[in-house]
């Protein structure tokens, strides 16, 4: 899974693209999922953040 599929953006969100902070943590939560099998289920949906200011 790619960093860009586990970004989502909601309606309000701006259309930008995702910054280095959402792509550290996406990354970050991608690294989780592949390496914690106890956490795989509940990281698999795509996750759903906006940093603040972003």
């Amino acid at each position: 899974m790619s960093v860009q599929h586990k970004i989502l953006r909601t309606a309000n969100a701006p259309t930008t693209s995702p910054d280095e902070t959402e792509t550290s943590v996406a990354q970050a939560l991608i690294d989780l999922e592949n390496n914690v099998p106890e956490l795989k289920t509940e990281l698999r949906p795509p996750s759903n953040f906006c940093c603040p200011g972003g």
